[in-house]
């Protein structure tokens, strides 16, 4: 991604854009698409690529932030 991840079996999970500092997650592709319908996400498209099982998060609530971190956490553990 170009910029510090946290991994879990050599896979990322989590990031935050350099730039803005908001936090970038990957969790499933409907887990996604629910978060961005709610208005919680936004789509993660850089460079104009979206990516279906990455979301970004721009609001700064911390409980939020270790709850989908959590998610992601398992969600890539679990993948492999």
């Amino acid at each position: 991604m170009g910029f510090p991840c946290l991994r879990v079996n050599d896979d990322f999970f989590a990031t935050t854009d350099h730039r803005s500092g908001d936090l970038i997650i990957k969790l499933p592709a409907p887990r996604v698409q629910a978060l961005i319908d709610e208005g919680i996400g936004q789509a993660f498209s850089p460079a104009g690529h979206k990516f279906r099982e990455w979301v970004l998060i721009t609001d700064r609530d911390t409980k939020l932030w270790k709850t989908l971190m959590r998610e992601a956490f398992d969600f890539v553990k679990n993948k492999a």
